[in-house]
């Protein structure tokens, strides 16, 4: 099955290619705008798909209608390929399928099976081979395996895979590290054991992280390993009933542990020292500050609390999820971007992700309300595009104090690299944020500090 992805967009072409390639197995071209587009299907005329993006962004900045576009070199040429056609676009005479600019990646792999005419039964044949692979950080958090478990080798007479783990064997996380070491970043089961495997390692990942009984700095580094899971999930599969399911167990286990940790200084202790990864600790420890200034807000009411912190956790866990390097996430300010040097693709994924996040959120059903006010307005901005110059108090209240835990949190886990003390974090905090609402925080966070210590 060959496809041609006409969009501009970093984010929703690594979603689309990937939910065609998992869904259909199918072989994906990608182009950004319209001309290069007819080019390619000029020369590829027996392709299966056209994707296009009704509006992309044209070489020059302006609006391309890039849909039209395809559409009448397709209709112009008499060819037979099917058009998806994605956002908001009417065409009176052409044939094509059509979503909304918001969708769900279920919506669109439901409408390729239609427009193509695709039975279940074909489905299964264009699905990836007799194997499909798995990221290797998924077995973290899983202690058995639910099936037979490959490594695959390649040959020059083709794949080759090889058992490593047998259904029903134990093992634990150091021996999934070894095959890391070796380089292996996908395990491969048989692709009739999908299902069964994504249901025992769902059962497994709940018992893992919720599992009490185990040391803190136990569940802390499982708990890191489960975050770092639902980013993967997300970035390569957008939102699914999996990572919806998995992101909620985490979620949950989250603010249960920040709720019951009254005591800051060793709670901030075992995770400073922790080997979790940053994004965890980052996120957590947003949740873990705003629990304990909520308190001494007068607009958190105590009859409430439980749901801000619910709130609050939310959004901390989802904020930064898009950004997968840990030197995305360290970018805070127009200045960070500019010294960290990026490429256009990685500068654009910067700018562009609490925006990209909440249209993510404004998608999950169950999503706390206000949740995804935070996560758009948490660098400055109200549209979540880019890093506010200067803080205003337009924003809603939860935002502003998302923001300064947040920059308080990012200078914590700085402190090696930096050697700021906590009464100097605050003093330049109290430099950048002029504002009331935003020093009513920050006293707020002092005097929790205080508290704990």
């Amino acid at each position: 099955m060959n496809v041609l992805v006409v969009e501009s967009n970093p984010k929703a072409i690594s979603l689309l290619s990937s939910a065609l390639r998992a869904e259909f197995g199918a072989k994906v071209h990608v182009e950004k705008h319209g001309t290069p587009g007819t080019a390619y299907i000029s020369e590829n005329p027996m392709l299966d798909l056209v994707v296009v993006r009704s509006i992309n962004p044209s070489p020059d900045h302006n609006a391309e209608e890039t849909a039209r576009i395809v559409l009448n070199y397709i209709y112009d040429n008499e060819l037979t390929c099917k058009v998806l056609v994605l956002g908001e676009f009417e065409a009176a005479g052409f044939e094509y399928a059509h979503l909304p600019e918001r969708f769900k990646v279920s919506d669109f792999t439901t409408l390729v099976r239609k427009t193509l005419g695709i039975t279940l039964e074909k489905l299964k044949e264009l699905k990836l081979g007799d194997y499909i692979p798995i990221d290797i950080q998924n077995f973290y958090v899983m202690n058995k395996a639910p099936c037979d478990t490959y490594i695959k080798l390649a040959r020059s007479t083709g794949d080759q895979y090889v058992k490593r783990i047998h259904s029903g064997d134990e093992f634990d996380k150091a021996a999934i590290q070894k095959y890391e070491a070796q380089g292996v970043k996908e395990l491969h089961i048989p692709t009739d054991q999908k299902n069964h495997f994504l249901e025992a390692q769902l059962k497994q990942y709940l018992g893992s992280i919720t599992d009490i009984t185990k040391p803190e700095p136990v569940l802390v580094e499982l708990r890191s390993d489960a975050y770092d899971i639902n980013k993967t999930l997300i970035n390569n599969t957008g939102v699914t009933e999996q990572m919806i399911l998995m992101s909620q167990a985490s979620i949950k286990a989250m603010a249960q542990s920040v709720v019951q940790n009254k005591k800051l200084g060793g709670l901030l202790k075992n995770i400073l020292n922790n080997k979790g990864s940053f994004a965890y600790k980052h996120s957590y420890l947003i949740s873990v500050f705003a629990s304990a200034v909520m308190p001494k807000l007068e607009w958190s009411e105590k009859k409430q609390f439980e749901a801000n912190v619910e709130r609050i956790t939310f959004a901390a866990f989802f904020h930064d999820i898009l950004l997968t390097e840990e030197k995305h996430i360290r970018i805070r300010n127009k200045l960070d971007l500019y010294q960290a040097k990026l490429e256009a693709k990685e500068k654009d994924l910067v700018l562009e992700h609490a925006h990209n996040m909440a249209t993510f959120i404004h998608e999950m059903k169950h999503a706390p309300r206000g949740a995804e006010q935070i996560i758009r307005e948490h660098h400055g901005m109200r549209n979540g595009i880019g890093f506010a110059e200067v803080y205003t108090s337009s924003l809603g209240a939860m935002s502003i104090m998302f923001i300064v835990l947040e920059d308080f949190v990012s200078s914590l886990l700085d402190f090696k690299e930096k050697g700021l003390t906590i009464k100097e974090i605050l003093e330049n905090m109290n430099e950048t944020y002029q504002l009331p609402s935003y020093r009513k925080i920050i006293a707020a966070l002092q005097e929790a500090l205080t508290d704990s210590f």
